[in-house]
This record gives structure tokens, C-alpha cells and sequence, in this order.
């Protein structure tokens, strides 16, 4: 399972855009090259998530009527949303070449040839 949250997102965002569901399979592994082309989309949907919805903060149950445990909850969410968008996801190493311009690939990579 990948390590951050935001490669977790690239790798559903590259799945779903380029497999579809319900499924969700890559047989070829293409998500293992090409998942880092969609960190900008899993940097903006986990921002969007940054600040929790009502029904969310109200989906916590035994917690007093006052305010205050609802405004701990609501700083912890963001909190762990800013964490997962300050994670830097290690760049995919390829098994043919040490990478380079061409889609990830040396120029003299045998995968071009």
C-alpha cells in the first residue's frame, strides 16, 4: 500500500480516469508509472476536504452538547488533512532506466526501442 495519503489519491484518480470503475483494476500496471501525474489532482481534492462538513463533525456520537468538543474535532480534521498535504510521496523508480524526460524513461531506455 503506498506510504502517503496524496499517492493513495494519485493512484484512485489515475485508476478511475484511465480504468473506470466498478472494478478498478490496472492488469498492466500502468498506475505504478504514471500515478505522479495526478499528485496535483490529489493535492486539490484532499484542500477541498480541509475543512469539515457538519454532518461530519455531528457523525461523531457522545460528545456534550457544548461547542467546544465540536471545535477540538474540527481542528484535528484539519489537522490531519494539512499532514497529508504536507507529505512529499517518494518519485516511482522505473525497472528499465533511472528515468529521465521521455514519459519517465532515459532517452536510451530499451522500453522506447
Amino acid at each position: 500500500m503506498p506510504d502517503t495519503m496524496i499517492e493513495r489519491v494519485a493512484r484512485t484518480v489515475y485508476l478511475i480516469e484511465n480504468v473506470g470503475p466498478p472494478f478498478l483494476n490496472d492488469p498492466e500496471g500502468q498506475v505504478d508509472r504514471e500515478w505522479q501525474n495526478y499528485v496535483p489532482e490529489a493535492r486539490a481534492i484532499l484542500a477541498a476536504m480541509r475543512e469539515p462538513t457538519e454532518a461530519i463533525l455531528s457523525s461523531v456520537t457522545g460528545l456534550p452538547d457544548s461547542a467546544e468538543p465540536y471545535l477540538e474535532l474540527q481542528a484535528a480534521w484539519c489537522a490531519m488533512i494539512d499532514a497529508a498535504l504536507a507529505e512529499d510521496p517518494e518519485p516511482a523508480t522505473l525497472d528499465c532506466c533511472k528515468g529521465g524526460p521521455q514519459w519517465g524513461h532515459a532517452w536510451d531506455c530499451p522500453t522506447l526501442s
